[in-house]
């Protein structure tokens, strides 16, 4: 089954196993019956998008629940003397990111809130370009700020297709049983 939401994207509800449709269907389904349940194959496509979505915000929340923890000293390349300025706006923004991932992993949960995750990404993203500018204003940072830098630019972007994929693939299947028709193979 799906929601339809607000700006018209359709996200799948969990559904019992006897809701969904056989593979093999009469040469003429229903209009009633074409609407409601979903082949098996739908919902395969959702549930590893959201596991993907939820790994991805465990592995953000773990990087900031270290960074809020380490400070500055869990960096690469870290000064020795401590500037509680430094410290203060670095751990608050190592709680943002926990913030992030946790948003990554309530959206993998309570999936009609998918709406917001093309919010997320660009927010990700948009960090992923201040790192770009860093570097530019700043110099080449350690290499573990490159690889994350990448990613920042590279995975984001890539959820956001995949979502968007899933999502015009499910409504362009909704269209075509609505065609109270199957066609011959």
């Amino acid at each position: 089954m799906t929601e339809a939401k607000d700006s018209e994207e359709a996200v799948p509800l969990e559904m019992a196993p006897d809701e969904i449709l056989p593979a093999e269907e009469s040469a003429e389904v229903p209009a009633e019956a074409a609407a409601s349940p979903q082949p098996a194959n739908d919902l395969a496509d959702w549930k590893v998008f959201r596991l993907a979505v939820a790994a991805l915000g465990i592995v953000i929340v773990a990087f900031g629940a270290f960074s809020l923890f380490a400070g500055v000293k869990g960096l690469p390349d870290a000064i020795s003397e401590s500037n509680a300025t430094l410290e203060s706006n670095y751990r608050f923004f190592a709680a943002l990111l926990v913030g992030v991932g946790a948003a990554f992993v309530a959206i993998a949960i309570k999936f009609n809130w998918a709406n917001v995750l093309i919010f997320v990404c660009a927010t990700i993203f948009l960090g992923g370009l201040a790192r770009v500018l860093s570097w530019a204003i700043s110099g080449l940072p350690n290499f573990l700020m490159i690889l994350l830098m990448i990613v920042e630019l590279v995975i984001p972007p890539v959820i956001a297709v995949w979502y968007l994929w899933i999502n015009r693939t499910q409504k362009l299947r909704e269209s075509y049983r609505g065609m109270n028709t199957v066609p011959k193979q």
